[in-house]
């Protein structure tokens, strides 16, 4: 098969790292080879400020002066959080690293399109034959100014977009800053295809991620998140094209078709006022000196664990110079037995302890697991007559099954279930003749695995090939995507979810009924919530299950 030729637009001399982690990512795909990046001049050119500037002075308005305010003070901002990334890069975080163009052996064009304020970018007639001659079957843009149709309709499966606007704020291009002002739990992504048949908008992907207080920090997690999912995505794309059309149209002999397109030309949406500036420069400089939390676990014993009473349990003390959290509860010889992350503070690494719980008291047993990296999450189940412990171990990039030799405090590693995967929080459990596992992947580099739940599933729980579920991520948001336990009862299913606030980790938690799991369908539905007020001075809960009349939970305490 011919690999299909795609072309990028940047509106950048430079390649940002997120676009040079897809880059080479491409060069492996069997569907498609990026042939050209397109570099439109007019924002090479024209530095921001002045670009605004001409932006205001062919636009009729009488409170310009406003708005040259606006532009000069979040101008300043963006400039300033500049300066510090690149003190980061001293400090050689590759994170916001821009690649020299020069660096890239891709066949480069240089475009010089005319901005106008009404109708976004306009290319002229030698510059639209020069693009027709490419031939580019897909074209790909992250920027938020309107693409002609007279270029998107010269590409066989059209134009997929990369866009960062939120539908809360109207699709406002500062829609990520607003959702920092307003401090949002989440901020929105998604991918879009516009055709170049119907040219039509059609969301292919979306996605939200933890609001960040950092507005530059928040556009880059954006950023990664959605180039992570781009490959994946135009491979899709090619590949239905493949199964379900018979015939391919002529593009040289194909007619523009007018459409306004779905990007944002209205200028009044793009620059926060004075005001929210000045917000969040205090809201920024609130966080220097964040809070300080430490968590501890809980327990209760009771026959309800879905309308519990949170109130009347009971607090496991820490020991000291350690934290206690991520708790799960075995029953055996008619004890309760809890397994939790024990977090030495000096090391800030977290082994997996055992404490011997009743109705009265508990009583620490010692450690049960630790390895030379961080533990957490001792999620525990019952196979072919045996106890096993999937713990999170992302520092190991692997999804590591313990067999349990003596209990409770004698393991061996068993299994590596799933290598190379940055995967955290993870549920295992038998269901219709399969094994299913669900866990909390960072699908980019930016170690986020708050927002996406994925789901794997295999009929041998030791095998070495675990298949993907279509459809992941099955749940992408932050407010219920990431396991806090896992509770079977009856015969039902029940997920414990984490909830987080605005650049808050661990907020609430929540239980959800697995409706349906299957090959092909993840269905769950919400049923209850856990919110930190259920004892005096709490910040937050994260982790709860049950099992044999007995519940363990976690709390954060200031």
């Amino acid at each position: 098969m011919n690999r299909k030729k795609v072309g990028i637009i940047i509106n950048s001399n430079n390649i940002s790292d997120e676009l040079n982690d897809f880059l080479n990512e491409s060069k492996y795909s069997k569907y498609y080879k990026v042939e050209y990046i397109i570099f439109n001049k007019y924002y090479v050119l024209n530095k921001n400020l002045l670009r605004n500037l001409r932006f205001l002075l062919t636009k009729k308005c009488s409170n310009n002066f406003f708005k040259i305010l606006n532009i000069f003070s979040f101008d300043i901002i963006i400039t300033l959080e500049k300066i510090l990334f690149k003190l980061l890069r001293l400090l050689k975080s590759r994170k916001f690293i821009d690649f020299n163009r020069n660096n890239f052996k891709i066949k480069k064009l240089s475009f010089f399109p005319i901005f106008n304020a009404d109708s976004g970018l306009t290319y002229n007639e030698k510059e639209i034959i020069k693009f027709k001659k490419l031939r580019i079957d897909i074209l790909i843009y992250e920027g938020d100014l309107n693409i002609p149709n007279s270029l998107i309709s010269l590409c066989k499966f059209g134009l997929v977009n990369l866009n960062y606007f939120s539908e809360k704020y109207k699709f406002n291009k500062y829609s990520t800053f607003l959702s920092i002002i307003n401090k949002d739990s989440t901020t929105d992504f998604s991918i879009n295809i516009i055709s170049s048949n119907s040219l039509q908008s059609k969301i292919i992907i979306d996605g939200k991620i933890s609001t960040n207080w950092l507005y530059s920090l928040n556009i880059k997690k954006l950023k990664a998140k959605a180039y992570a999912f781009l490959n994946l995505k135009i491979e899709a794309i090619i590949n239905d094209h493949i199964h379900k059309k018979t015939e391919e149209e002529d593009i040289n002999n194909r007619d523009v078709i007018i459409y306004k397109n779905q990007f944002i030309n209205n200028f009044d949406l793009y620059y926060p006022n004075i005001f929210l500036v000045i917000k969040y420069i205090f809201n920024c400089i609130s966080k220097i000196f964040p809070s300080k939390y430490i968590w501890a676990v809980g327990y209760q014993f009771s026959e309800d664990f879905i309308n519990v009473d949170l109130g009347k349990s009971r607090l496991i003390k820490n020991p000291k110079g350690r934290w206690l959290a991520d708790p799960f509860v075995y029953f055996k010889n008619n004890i309760h037995y809890c397994f939790v992350e024990d977090l030495n503070l000096n090391t800030k690494k977290g082994a997996i302890s055992v404490f011997e719980l009743n109705k009265k008291n508990h009583k620490e047993l010692g450690i049960a697991l630790s390895e030379d990296f961080h533990l957490s999450y001792p999620f525990l189940f019952e196979a072919y007559d045996s106890l096993y412990m999937c713990p999170a171990t992302p520092d190991a990039k692997e999804i590591r099954l313990y067999k349990c030799m003596d209990f409770p405090l004698k393991w061996k590693l068993e299994k590596i279930l799933i290598s190379n995967i940055h995967a955290v929080d993870t549920n295992i459990f038998y269901f219709k003749n399969k094994w299913w596992i669900l866990t909390n992947l960072s699908s980019s580099k930016i170690g986020d695995n708050n927002s996406e739940l994925h789901i794997f599933y295999s009929e041998n729980l030791f095998t070495n090939e675990w298949k993907k579920h279509p459809k992941n991520p099955v749940i992408f948001n932050p407010n219920h995507a990431r396991n806090g336990g896992l509770i079977i009862n009856n015969d039902q299913i029940y997920r414990v979810y984490q909830k987080h606030k605005f650049n808050e980790y661990g907020f609430a938690s929540g239980l959800a009924k697995i409706i349906n799991i299957s090959e092909n369908t993840y269905e769950e539905k919400k049923i209850n919530q856990f919110l930190p007020t259920f004892f005096k001075d709490i910040k937050g809960t994260h982790t709860l299950n049950f099992k044999d009349n007995c519940i363990v939970f976690d709390i954060k305490l200031k």
